[in-house]
């Protein structure tokens, strides 16, 4: 359903207006969270780029 609903759009037309009323009550953290770790390439592969 999820993919049906990005393709036409509705998924934009629910979650825009429900974050702007979110917003707008101060309900919404807008911090923004990196997360540096990574999964690291295995050494033969690392190898194979050589």
């Amino acid at each position: 359903m999820f993919s049906r609903w990005q393709r036409d759009g509705t998924w934009h037309r629910v979650l825009i207006p429900l974050q702007s009323l979110a917003d707008a009550k101060g309900a919404i953290g807008w911090d923004l969270n990196v997360d540096s770790t990574a999964p690291k390439a295995s050494v033969p592969l690392t190898r194979l780029r050589t």
